[in-house]
């Protein structure tokens, strides 16, 4: 997400923002497909 472009500060940091949890949640998700190619090819 591009702060002010797509989304204003005030929606990205709200207490009901679920973006950076998101986020976060495809680093690990994209790290375990990686993983898993690299070990079973």
């Amino acid at each position: 997400v591009r702060r002010n472009v797509e989304l204003s500060d005030e929606v990205l940091d709200g207490p009901n923002s679920l973006v950076t949890t998101e986020a976060g949640n495809r680093v690990w998700a994209a790290q375990a497909v990686l993983s898993e190619i690299l070990q079973h090819g």
